[in-house]
């Protein structure tokens, strides 16, 4: 919760501080506040011109939030970021 409310305070002394927005996101989404991990990531999305390292707690929190077609779309998004078995 400390680290959480420190990040958002990092996040609008400068909203566009990749670090501290990816590292919020994934916070929130660990610790089950999945409605604000995807209020972060689609910001942070926006932002970063859908950075994978912000796509993915953005697609967990979407999963884990049971909206199975936004998860889809951010893994369609993210899939030429993974790598080949």
């Amino acid at each position: 919760p400390e680290a959480i409310a420190r990040l958002r305070e990092a996040v609008r002394h400068d909203p566009r501080h990749f670090p501290a927005r990816r590292t919020l996101g994934l916070c929130l989404c660990v610790t089950g506040e999945h409605a604000a991990a995807i209020a972060v990531g689609e910001v942070s999305r926006m932002l970063t011109r859908n950075h994978p390292e912000v796509l993915w707690p953005l697609f967990l929190s979407y999963a884990f939030n049971g909206d199975a077609a936004r998860a889809r779309e951010m893994l369609a998004v993210l899939k030429p970021h993974i790598p080949p078995d």
